[in-house]
Parts: C-alpha cells; sequence; structure tokens
C-alpha cells in the first residue's frame, strides 16, 4: 500500500494510506473461465498528470510458482454503444508474472492494440518505459491477513483520457494460471469483458474534499459509476500476445444498459 506524509486539520504530520481515499471494490470471478472462485479487489485515482490503480488480488499466494500471473485495465472513449473495442477509443494496460517463458521470474507491462478481433501486446516494458511506473510483490492488506499478490501502476493519464468531452468506460481484471490448471479469472464489471466496451463501467470525473488534505484546494476526483445491470454473456476470444502519487480518490457503483 501507498504511503504519504500529509496534514490534519490542526497542521500535524501524519501518514495517510492514500488508498483509503477511494472506494475499493470487490471483482467477480468470470464463469466458466475460471475453475475455481476467486477473491480480488481494485480501486482507481488519479492527478493532473496519471491514472493511478490498486489490484488486490486475496486469491493468489504466490508470484512466480505460477504460469502466469495477471492484472489488466481497460479504459475507452464513447464506448456505451460499441460492441467490439477499437484502437482509436481504447486503451488497455496489464502487468504479468510469469513463472515461465520468455519472461520467467520477472514482472513485465504490456500495451495492448486492438487488431484482427482480437488485443494484441507487443514486447514487454518494464517499470519506467514510455512513461509507465507498476510493480507488485506480495503482502498483506484490510482484505486478507495472510500473504497474497498486490499489483500498482500508474499510467500517463494522456493515453486514457483522450476526449475529455466524451464519457468514459473501464474494466478490470486479474487473472491467475498455476501449475496446476486451477485457471482463475476476476473481473470488474460482473460478467464483463475485454472484448465488448458497451459492457464497461463508468468512469466519470468530480470533485469533493478531501479531509486529510483540508487545508488545500478541492482535489477532482475519480468517480467510477456501475449502475445495476443484466449483462448478457458474450463468448470471450483469447488474447494473443504479438514515481509520482495519487492525491484524488474514486467511488464505484454498478451499470446498466
Amino acid at each position: 500500500m501507498t504511503l504519504t506524509k500529509g496534514k490534519d486539520t490542526v497542521g500535524n504530520g501524519i501518514w495517510i494510506d492514500e488508498w483509503n481515499q477511494t472506494q475499493i471494490k470487490m471483482m467477480f470471478t468470470l464463469y466458466p473461465e475460471s475453475m475455481r472462485a476467486g477473491t480480488g479487489y481494485f480501486a482507481c485515482a488519479y492527478d493532473e498528470t496519471y491514472l493511478y490503480v490498486l489490484w488486490d488480488f486475496v486469491s493468489c499466494k504466490t508470484k512466480l510458482d505460477t504460469q502466469r500471473n495477471r492484472a489488466g485495465i481497460c479504459v475507452g472513449t464513447s464506448y456505451q454503444n460499441r460492441t467490439r473495442p477499437d484502437n482509436s477509443y481504447d486503451f488497455m494496460f496489464s502487468a504479468e508474472w510469469f513463472g515461465k517463458g520468455p519472461y520467467e521470474g520477472r514482472l513485465v507491462g504490456f500495451i495492448w492494440s486492438y487488431w484482427g478481433d482480437a488485443w494484441h501486446s507487443g514486447d514487454g516494458i518494464s517499470s519506467g518505459d514510455r512513461g509507465f511506473f507498476f510493480a507488485s510483490d506480495l503482502g498483506k492488506s484490510p482484505y486478507s491477513s495472510e500473504q497474497h499478490l498486490v499489483f500498482e501502476a500508474k499510467i500517463p493519464l494522456s493515453l486514457v483520457v483522450r476526449d475529455a468531452g466524451s464519457s468514459l468506460g473501464i474494466h478490470m481484471g486479474m487473472s491467475e494460471l498455476n501449475l496446476a490448471k486451477e485457471y482463475i479469472v476476476l473481473s470488474y464489471p460482473n460478467d464483463s469483458s475485454v472484448q465488448v466496451p458497451n459492457q464497461w463501467a463508468d468512469l466519470k470525473l468530480m470533485t469533493i474534499p478531501i479531509p486529510e488534505f483540508s487545508r488545500v484546494t478541492l482535489l477532482l476526483t475519480a468517480l467510477i459509476t456501475l449502475v445495476p445491470a443484466v449483462l448478457r454473456r458474450h463468448h470471450r476470444i483469447t488474447l494473443r500476445r504479438s514515481s509520482g502519487r495519487p492525491i484524488q480518490s474514486g467511488v464505484i457503483r454498478q451499470r446498466g444498459h
């Protein structure tokens, strides 16, 4: 978790867990892809330069004794009426641990593009490349006292918010494929897919005060809205592979069609 120095209402120096300024939401097990149920949470925040993302993968107890552990995010513009991604509107990033393969033993980032009816990524990047920063490790969290995998990322906001006047959508995902083939797939919103933008959550920008920063002007806040929905299942297409700080909070609800 990210800690930063701040001031209380009388000016005393305090340590603040910045992710406590954002509402953290539970993710959903995606069936039938998952072979067993999983548990995970996520949160988003932003400032004038970056989007910050937290993935709390409670079900995943190891970094490297697996074939692959992954956390990902999609953000799209004017997404409600679209049934397939488009590179002119949509952005996708993932951070992944590899127990085997060309990136064995490493945490690698991937920037994805959509073509040929599937998302594709090029070569992996390290934290700091192209302005992307990301990290992951085993630790405890408010949702589990056991060691489990946590991811954080810092993504250039200009790649996410391409048109400030358009509606924004967001999709979150986590997955684990271990050596026993016990595949876990988590997503938010419920029963949604990176392949279908009109299933994604609404991402809105709002302004609210944060108590610990009461001596500072109001801060912009990421509001992720998901209104109750009945979501149709869509067949998922297999994915193919070809330090600033958050000062704004997020609030999340469920969205419908």
